[in-house]
């Protein structure tokens, strides 16, 4: 499955609302009957600061602050009939790397 297709199925379950932490999708991919989106948090640089003072514009961005450079979340969606896709709380996690996805992938059934 290509990846707008995997975005588009991301963005029918959550209606186009991105994890308010994890906002900046990398790349998507599918598993079996999983879709899974990896995320990363906003980086240092792109923070708003304003006279070296970290400016608020949404009280979700001191949750923002609180995560920047953290990683990357990979959020998974599981197959469940035809078009049907349900979220899987118990499968997303936090990963340090690329590297990790191999392993995360190895836990998807």
């Amino acid at each position: 499955m290509k990846q707008k297709r995997i975005k588009a199925i991301f963005d029918r379950v959550f209606n186009n609302m991105p994890n308010p932490i994890f906002c900046y999708p990398m790349f998507y991919f599918q598993h079996g009957d999983f879709v899974c989106e990896v995320a990363r948090t906003k980086q240092m640089n792109e923070m708003r600061w304003n006279n070296r003072e970290f400016e608020l514009h949404n009280p979700l961005e001191i949750l923002e602050a609180l995560f920047v450079d953290d990683g990357m979340y990979v959020t998974v969606l599981e197959r469940k009939q035809g078009r049907e896709f349900i979220h899987r709380t118990d499968l997303c996690t936090h990963i340090e790397s690329k590297n990790e996805i191999n392993a995360f992938v190895r836990t998807l059934k």
